[in-house]
């Protein structure tokens, strides 16, 4: 055995993580990929075909618009992390993103998730949303919601 840090396996992890989310910006739309927090991964396990969301016209039973995820985009715990992590998608740095992604402050929002506006900020062009059967919110841009 040798006295050595094994801190090499972390480096290797972050890596892999940076290439994937690389493959998931670079991929094309046919399939949406996730990268999400444990509590909202278990619920989306099984694998499940790709599903346009029905238009945003539909209503709940007490008249409410619902809502859905499109494409995929950038979800965070806070603004402030939603920030950092579309400047570091900006700046292309994979490394850093998949960092805050193992931190479980970023992920990838999957398209056609039910979901519930609770905050929008008009000029930052942000939302505040809750997963339709979760208690955690999250925020988005507000293209990732019609």
């Amino acid at each position: 055995m040798s006295d050595r840090p094994k801190s090499g396996g972390c480096l290797i992890l972050a890596f892999v993580l940076a290439m994937v989310l690389a493959v998931i910006f670079s991929q094309s739309q046919d399939e949406p990929a996730v990268v999400k927090p444990d509590s909202v991964a278990a619920k989306n396990e099984s694998p499940q075909p790709a599903q346009t969301p029905p238009p945003a016209t539909r209503t709940t039973s007490d008249g409410r618009a619902r809502r859905f995820t499109v494409g995929k985009h950038l979800a965070a715990t806070t603004p402030e992390w939603l920030s950092r992590g579309l400047s570091l998608i900006d700046q292309q740095d994979w490394e850093a993103l998949a960092k805050l992604s193992l931190a479980g402050h970023v992920f990838i929002l999957k398209e056609g998730i039910e979901v519930e506006l609770v905050d929008v900020k008009m000029f930052s062009g942000t939302v505040k949303i809750r997963i339709r059967g979760e208690t955690e919110e999250y925020w988005t841009v507000s293209e990732a919601v019609k």
